[in-house]
């Protein structure tokens, strides 16, 4: 369908505005959205800090009236009438106590026996006392006794109704009282009512709906705008029934003390909160005051509604004008439109017409000129890109071949033995791998076999990996015991090791005749041993990988292997294979499937567990190179053909 020049102009024209005034308009919503945050948020860090400065001016002159009174004790000679005229007085000088205690271990008060506790406390404008060595109460295992006893340390206790004791919520500060000969007296305490400190918290008003909330070391609600869930529920609990689980987060670093703003959403009531936390020292407790986002970008919101309607206005402006100039350059306009109709098909050579009359007509041409080079340069470095990588993907495939051409791939690799069954494969996890295996006879009777993975992946490691290999099989020797030989090959590893590369190996050496199976570990997975109708993992004294450290020591061990024993040997890509659950394969699994099927051939119990393997991990790429290896010692059926050193050509 053909439109009008007008039409086109004004297409072009709005492809141009559009993107910029959204845009423009992003950018003041997120500079005004920044400011004003970083504004409510350094008011909101102000309230809580002079909340928290409140409290603890609040709770300091409370905190050394105890102080005072345990210092009194301890160098006086203690008696009730005493203790009692301390309390009264204590109290009517300070008008933020609610009640002090004085609680003693048995048979401290003067000469008389047994336990002594003595509470007062304000009642109206009396102060009351009240006995608290009762077997009902028990003040000796209450928390503000038993704790700081413990410690020997003054705290704030974990507020509380302080049934049978002022019998109203409290929170109460303890500090022990010592002799002067450093003998633990007793506690002695001052208690402060939740009702100031609520009324404090509660004052705070910021924006519409803000609220301020204080919490205890435990996380319990103390303050809140909702006083039917004070001392009832914690934050923890809340964020629970509301399915809020940054509700929980916020909880767990308000309780560790720590300080900070943290966006939280409860998905209860669709809202979303910014937080700033504060902790009160010294008492556990944290000051956090929520501060609604919808609230705080109301402003915000408001400026972008008016940006969106003046842009409206412009935009619809210059449509009109763009109207009214394209009547007078229609041609010219033409003529660019088929210049840029061509271009849009692929032609990027074809030539922009010279000599408008318009300036602006001829920065557009010189525009359609920049755009043609820029395009042509674009396709021919795309050009050039796709083909190195596509040279670089070949000359993988070919290190691939080349690696997977170095290891034994024909099974069975020694038909005329029949007292021998061994089954391997491979899978990288990339193109070229880490892993690898070997096996070959060092005489007639003695077979040697090495499964290795080397440390990383890709190029380096599948280098680094035939250079192991390669090692492996020239130190190999009949006289040499497994030991000896990760040893020797250890120390050519490790020699000139600038990138500190390493490969764990198990290498063993089976006496067909006789069963007996030498080998030595250095940091591999020990190799599931196959007896029977056992499959155990192999004990061995693993040592560490070959390549970190020249001078490290490998010892070697002997078990008897009777006629069908076998080993599944194999690298962590199969145990350590997961699933989209993030669930590990494991070796318990691993060991279930030999189970089931070491009755069956080599081959078919290596390839039962790699499809299962597969199987569990479904859709998860493989991270990690896949390498198996299972040598069984055959039933024996007589004499055995002479086996050449087939270690020759390396």
């Amino acid at each position: 369908m053909k439109h009008s020049l007008s039409r086109r102009m004004i297409r072009y024209v709005l492809l141009a505005i559009l993107p910029v005034l959204a845009l423009i308009i992003a950018v003041v919503y997120i500079k005004a959205s920044g400011e004003l945050t970083a504004g409510m948020e350094r008011q909101a860090t102000q309230l809580a800090e002079n909340t928290v400065m409140k409290i603890r001016l609040t709770l300091r002159p409370i905190a050394d009236i105890p102080r005072t009174l345990a210092s009194s004790l301890s160098r006086n000679q203690l008696n009730e009438p005493a203790v009692k005229s301390l309390l009264s007085r204590a109290i009517q000088l300070n008008d933020d106590v609610f009640g002090m205690a004085l609680g003693l271990e048995p048979n401290v008060f003067g000469k008389k026996p047994g336990e002594f506790c003595l509470y007062a406390f304000k009642d109206g404008v009396n102060i009351r006392f009240r006995r608290l060595d009762t077997p009902q109460y028990r003040y000796r295992q209450m928390p503000w006794y038993a704790k700081p006893a413990t410690t020997g340390q003054a705290m704030w206790s974990e507020p509380y109704f302080d049934k049978g004791g002022g019998n109203i919520l409290m929170s109460t500060y303890s500090v022990p009282v010592k002799g002067t000969d450093g003998r633990f007296l007793g506690i002695a305490t001052a208690d402060i009512s939740l009702k100031r400190l609520r009324k404090m918290v509660q004052s705070i008003r910021i924006l519409k709906s803000g609220f301020a909330v204080l919490l205890s070391s435990t996380g319990r609600v103390l303050v809140f705008r909702d006083n039917s869930i004070v001392m009832k529920e914690s934050i923890f609990s809340l964020a629970e029934k509301m399915n809020a689980p940054t509700l929980t987060a916020l909880g767990k670093e308000m309780v560790a003390g720590e300080s900070g703003v943290k966006v939280i959403s409860t998905p209860q009531n669709h809202q979303q909160y910014r937080v700033v936390y504060r902790p009160v020292a010294d008492t556990g407790w944290s000051v956090g005051i929520f501060l609604p986002e919808k609230e705080l970008f109301e402003p915000v919101r408001r400026l972008t509604q008016i940006l969106m309607a003046v842009s409206i206005f412009g935009v619809l402006l210059v449509l009109w004008g763009v109207v009214v100039v394209s009547r007078k350059t229609t041609v010219e306009i033409e003529n660019l439109s088929k210049v840029a109709e061509r271009i849009s098909r692929g032609n990027l050579d074809v030539p922009v017409p010279p000599g408008f009359s318009t300036l602006e007509l001829q920065r557009l041409a010189d525009s359609f000129r920049s755009m043609q080079q820029s395009l042509q340069e674009h396709i021919q470095n795309l050009i050039e890109t796709t083909a190195s990588q596509e040279r670089m993907e070949q000359e993988l495939h070919i290190a691939r071949d080349i690696q997977m051409g170095i290891l034994p791939k024909i099974f069975p690799p020694f038909p005329s033995r029949h007292d021998l069954e061994l089954f391997a494969m491979i899978e990288p996890a990339r193109e070229v791998g880490g892993d690898f295996y070997d096996f070959y006879f060092l005489d007639e009777s003695r077979f040697c076999f090495v499964i290795g993975d080397v440390s990383g992946k890709g190029v380096p490691a599948s280098l680094f990996m035939a250079v192991a290999k390669t090692l492996l099989k020239a130190s190999s020797d009949p006289d040499q015991a497994p030991g000896a030989v990760l040893e020797k090959v250890n120390a050519a590893l490790a020699e000139g090791n600038t990138r500190s590369m390493f490969v764990t190996v198990f290498l063993g050496i089976l006496n067909l005749k006789t069963g007996r199976l030498d080998f030595a570990n250095g940091g591999h997975n020990p190799p599931l041993l196959i007896q029977g109708n056992t499959v155990v993992q192999l004990k061995s004294r693993s040592g560490i990988a070959l390549g970190a450290w020249q001078e490290a020591t490998y010892s070697t061990e002997s078990i008897q292997l009777g006629e069908g024993d076998g080993l599944f040997c194999y690298t962590d890509g199969v145990n350590e294979a997961f699933n989209d659950r993030n669930e590990i394969y494991g070796l318990d699994r691993l060991t279930q499937q030999i189970s089931q099927g070491f009755q069956g051939s080599a081959e078919r119990l290596v390839k039962t567990v790699f499809e299962d393997v597969k199987i569990f991990a479904g859709k998860i790429a493989q991270s990690d190179d896949i390498t198996m290896l299972v040598v069984r010692r055959a039933h024996s059926v007589g004499s055995q053909t002479e086996v050449a050193d087939d270690r020759e050509g390396i």
